[in-house]
């Protein structure tokens, strides 16, 4: 019990990170933060400085509550398999999550810090949940949910198992464009790489059910 209590405890203090800055950098805010960015850096994307706390605070409640009761609303009842690899994936989206916003919010206040931090979080954050997406049980709420993984067993551990390796690539691949290539080139290279990496499973999961419906009707 005290253990559960204290896992809860550091994910609600690592939740409340980004607001806690917020309101420490509040007078330094320019009235408007860029919030929304393109493939070359640019920002796209503003929200008011009004706005920003609510913002941040709803999002990083939402996933908190949501992360803490998918295990009760999976109607497969597979998620508790997983275990304590399950509050490992909520303690690495929280984490993520409470990095991003609070980047954020340091740009706004510094503007001439560059992306590279983002995208090694992004990059580190793909490298550690492609090992953990490989062992995920088929559920309605994490991993690879197309129409096929949810139909077969067999489907979804194939597909998330070639997509946990094409994640932990992507990642390694990342690292190394972000500190050999110019920053405006190795941010395009990253973002490209990451859909890339999230589109093949999908595509996969169709033909491998193809495949596995085949092998079923003719056995």
């Amino acid at each position: 019990m005290k253990n559960k209590i204290l896992k809860e405890t550091i994910l609600i203090l690592i939740s409340i990170i980004p607001i806690i800055y917020i309101l420490l950098v509040w007078d330094s805010l320019p009235n408007e933060i860029a919030t929304h960015f393109d493939l070359k850096g640019n920002a796209n994307g503003f929200t008011k400085k009004s706005n920003i706390l609510l913002i941040v605070s709803s999002i990083m409640l939402f996933s908190y509550l949501t992360l803490s009761f998918i295990q009760k609303l999976d109607p497969k009842n597979q998620i508790k398999l997983m275990g304590n690899k399950l509050y490992k994936i909520k303690l690495l989206v929280i984490l993520f999550m409470s990095l991003i916003f609070t980047f954020i919010i340091y740009k706004a206040t510094n503007e001439n810090v560059n992306d590279k931090f983002l995208l090694i979080v992004f990059a580190l954050f793909f490298i550690i949940m492609g090992n953990y997406m490989q062992t995920v049980k088929p559920n309605f709420f994490i991993g690879i949910r197309t129409p096929w993984t949810l139909q077969s067993d067999v489907v979804w551990k194939k597909t998330h198992k070639i997509a946990g390796v094409l994640m932990m690539i992507t990642g390694l691949l990342s690292i190394v464009f972000i500190f050999i290539l110019p920053i405006n080139i190795a941010r395009q290279l990253v973002i490209i790489s990451f859909i890339v990496s999230l589109i093949i499973p999908y595509i996969y999961s169709f033909f491998l059910f193809q495949k596995e419906q085949k092998r079923l009707s003719n056995s």
